[in-house]
């Protein structure tokens, strides 16, 4: 592949330097704060509490998915409307530039989702106990009795960054997958629509325990232990992401043969 590295800067420099990348990061802490406004002001609770039931598993974690396009998802719309795609087939092949665009969508949108949560939990910390006087009494049982919840005994933090990191793989998954869809549809909107409708359709599939995306990117899977549940999980998405990539790549060099 021609050029791929030099390709790959141009991208990156585009993606973390633009206001989209914090703009996300922003909207997701806001969201993060909206979903557990209501239970705030009748309970105490803690981060661990919160997180959990309100941010991981609330209402709105179903638009994290919506939010990690929002960086550079929509990259190949605005380059094939904006015709940017021609100066850069100059510095590199067909390939080398969808390949470039597939890696920076997917690194964008998990840094963008992995730095949101992070810092709720962070900004939570300042104000709420990490657990509750219930998590002294029963254990991390309480709050996680999955593959993941021994990680509590060990650190909370150690915790919440690999619960975190499989949000952060499944949603750079449909950040991905978004980019596909723009490869047959170069609309925005179409764009952004892609992973929220993917994922409703998805998580309604008979699928067996160990192919279902709400049960992976929770952690909820037992695959022997700890590590290997997490790896497991994050292979998943890796592979999906990688799958769909390919399918974009394919797409994309069609399309730019075909002018």
């Amino acid at each position: 592949m021609k050029n791929l590295g030099g390709a790959l800067r141009i991208d990156l420099r585009r993606a973390f330097g633009s206001s989209a990348f914090f703009i996300a990061i922003a909207l997701l802490i806001i969201l993060n704060y909206i979903s557990i406004s209501a239970e705030a002001m009748v309970t105490n609770g803690s981060v661990m509490y919160f997180m959990l039931l309100f941010v991981f598993d609330g209402s709105f974690c179903i638009i994290a998915t919506f939010i990690g396009v929002i960086p550079f998802g929509q990259s190949f719309c605005a380059d094939w409307k904006n015709q940017f795609i021609r100066p850069s087939l100059i510095r590199c092949s067909p390939l080398s530039y969808a390949w470039s665009k597939v890696i920076s969508v997917a690194l964008t949108a998990f840094l963008s989702i992995f730095i949101g949560y992070l810092l709720t939990a962070v900004l939570f910390f300042l104000h709420l106990p990490m657990f509750g006087a219930e998590f002294y009494r029963v254990g991390y049982e309480l709050y996680d009795n999955g593959a993941l919840g021994k990680l509590m005994e060990i650190s909370p933090w150690l915790y919440l960054g690999a619960r975190i990191a499989l949000y952060g793989a499944a949603c750079a998954f449909w950040a991905v997958f978004a980019l596909f869809v723009s490869s047959f549809v170069t609309n925005v909107f179409a764009t952004f629509a892609a992973p929220v409708i993917g994922y409703y359709f998805v998580i309604h599939l008979p699928l067996p325990i160990y192919l279902r995306f709400n049960v992976l990117s929770g952690g909820r899977l037992v695959a022997g232990g700890t590590v290997t549940s997490f790896l497991y999980a994050l292979f998943f998405f890796f592979t999906l992401t990688v799958i769909f990539g390919w399918l974009f790549c394919f797409r994309a060099r069609r399309r730019l043969a075909n002018g």
